[in-house]
């Protein structure tokens, strides 16, 4: 297979060539177009990447999900609660006013705030 090698160290140049946008701006189709250009073979961390088959057998091997609908005798069933704190800004997409842009329609998600 040939993967094409990206310089992140272009696209950091590039990025800093682009003027600052205002909180909340969504990036111009250009900014878009060229950032895009970089991420050839880049996967986002967010993004799922399919893994292959295991040869399990048993309770670990591959097989189609149960549902949620009704608890199962045969499954585990319960609770985890949590609580988490964040140390760093979160930020959560306001999927409900999400803008398409562009002849592609690239979803561009704002941001939401508190107060």
């Amino acid at each position: 297979m040939n993967k094409k090698r990206v310089d992140w160290s272009q696209l950091a140049q590039l990025k800093s060539q682009l003027p600052p946008g205002e909180e909340g701006d969504a990036a111009s189709e250009e900014e878009i177009e060229q950032i895009s250009a970089f991420q050839e073979g880049f996967h986002n961390p967010y993004n799922f990447i399919p893994a292959p088959s295991r040869k399990q057998t048993g309770e670990l091997q591959d097989e189609k999900p149960s549902g949620h609908a009704s608890y199962l005798k045969n499954k585990w069933s319960g609770r985890i609660r949590v609580a988490l704190e964040t140390i760093t800004p979160l930020l959560i997409p306001d999927a409900a006013n999400l803008k398409e842009i562009g002849r592609e329609k690239h979803k561009s998600y704002p941001i939401r705030k508190l107060g």
